[in-house]
C-alpha cells in the first residue's frame, strides 16, 4: 500500500511561542531564589504561593517536549521527502464530541 500522507496527532504546541524553554527555567530559578534570599518581601511570586515558579518550569517542560516532537517530524520530512505531514496539536480534553472533531478538522485543513 502506497503511504498517501501521514498524520501526526497530539503535537505539543507552545501558548507562549517566543519564551524559550531555557529562559522559562532561569527565569524560575530567579524567581525562586530571590524569595529565599528574602522570605518577607512580597516578589510576587511568593505572594501566589509559588505560582509564578511552577507555571514557568510547567512551560519549560512543555516546550521541552514540543522540541522533541518537531524533532522528530524533522526527520520524518527529511528522510521521507515528498510525503505530506500535517499535524494535530495536542488537545487539554480527550476529543469526544462533534467540536473536538470540528477543532481536529480545522487542525488538519490548516496543515
Amino acid at each position: 500500500m502506497p503511504l498517501a500522507g501521514v498524520v501526526v496527532n497530539r503535537m505539543q504546541v507552545l501558548a507562549a511561542p517566543g519564551l524559550s524553554g531555557s529562559r522559562a527555567a532561569a527565569a524560575a530559578e530567579q524567581l525562586e531564589d530571590r524569595d529565599e534570599a528574602d522570605p518577607g518581601k512580597d516578589s510576587g511570586a511568593g505572594a501566589a504561593g509559588g505560582l509564578t515558579p511552577a507555571l514557568l518550569r510547567l512551560h519549560a517542560s512543555l516546550a521541552e517536549v514540543a522540541t522533541r516532537h518537531e524533532a522528530h517530524v524533522s526527520r520524518f520530512v527529511a528522510s521521507h521527502p515528498g510525503i505530506p505531514v500535517s499535524t494535530v496539536p495536542a488537545s487539554a480534553t480527550d476529543i469526544h464530541d462533534l467540536d473536538g472533531l470540528r477543532d481536529v478538522a480545522a487542525a488538519l485543513a490548516a496543515g
